[in-house]
């Protein structure tokens, strides 16, 4: 396939830039972790050069099929695990880095929330591809081995005093699809700076805050106890129809098939997530948050 145009080199950046930085924030709210994200360092070149300085990573292949069929990489090479170990306030030796299976489960989980991030903060439509997660040596997938050259971004992200690196890989023909779905910012206007990414209330990170400040003396609510309860879906019944219930029955309920399923409290609405399995447990991983003062402002109502 050709390489990429001028054109799309100039476009190149952004685009690369809107995924990473939308990688990084869903990876910190999945950890807890207040996260500052730098612009990425690209590069272009043949694929096992790019990669040829990672002997030892944690692995997620992601895939947006009604985007590009290529599969892309999220990368956490071992100098980052250190890094987040501290900030997570786990135990782990600098010399020889090596992840628990109860951390590598962790950070495989924000690799997902990371994959699909990115799907919801770029408007990419379809269901993201089976996610693939390796630790050990990289392992590029098989749609690089076909290309002369690929693309390699290396994005800080700060946690303190310390940083850590996620890098990100993916194919010139997953970029040209990305600039092409990426809007070109207008005439005129500045990049943003990356700005601080906020743990959300309760989660680990400097204050326990969220992104948006709390009402004063809201601390003294802390201990109030809430009922948390997922919601699958709803159907309304006849009541002859409920009285027919039995063993084997079926109900279908108004949800879709992988469909974000409702997070509620007190009977409110404050997040949607996905349903995932947590050792022998049903648990959900948050992938859309209201701000705070929706949250708060919906706890105040009873439906």
């Amino acid at each position: 396939m050709p390489d990429l145009t001028t054109e799309e080199l100039t476009s190149l950046p952004a685009a690369i830039g809107a995924l990473c930085e939308a990688a990084v924030a869903s990876i910190a709210g999945s950890l807890g972790l207040t996260v500052t994200s730098e612009a990425p360092t690209i590069t272009v070149d043949a694929a096992d050069v790019l990669g040829a300085d990672l002997n030892q990573v944690l692995q997620a292949s992601f895939s947006y099929p009604a985007l590009c069929p290529d599969e892309g990489l999220f990368v956490l090479p071992a100098g980052a695990w250190p890094v987040l170990s501290k900030a997570l306030g786990w135990q782990m030796p600098e010399e020889e880095p090596k992840l628990t299976d109860a951390q590598s489960t962790e950070l495989q989980a924000a690799m997902n929330a990371a994959v699909v991030g990115v799907r919801n903060a770029l408007g990419i439509s379809g269901e993201p591809g089976a996610m693939q997660v390796h630790v050990g040596a990289l392992q590029l997938p098989p749609s690089f081995a076909v290309v002369e050259k690929a693309i390699r971004a290396s994005v800080p992200m700060r946690m303190g005093g310390d940083t850590a690196e996620l890098v990100v890989f993916v194919t010139t023909e997953f970029a040209r699809a990305l600039i092409a779905a990426t809007p070109a910012p207008e005439e005129g206007v500045a990049a943003a700076e990356p700005e601080a990414v906020e743990p959300t209330s309760g989660s680990r990170g400097s204050n326990g805050a969220g992104t948006e400040p709390l009402p004063q003396g809201l601390e003294l609510l802390f201990d109030v106890p809430l009922d948390v309860s997922v919601e699958l879906g709803r159907v309304r019944m006849l009541i002859k129809d409920v009285l027919e219930l039995a063993p084997g029955s079926v109900v279908e309920l108004d949800r879709v098939a992988g469909e974000p399923v409702d997070l509620m409290v007190n009977g409110r609405l404050i997040a949607k997530g996905e349903v995932v399995v947590v050792e022998d447990n049903f648990g959900i991983r948050v992938t859309e948050i209201m701000s705070p003062a929706d949250r708060l402002s919906g706890l105040s109502k009873r439906r």
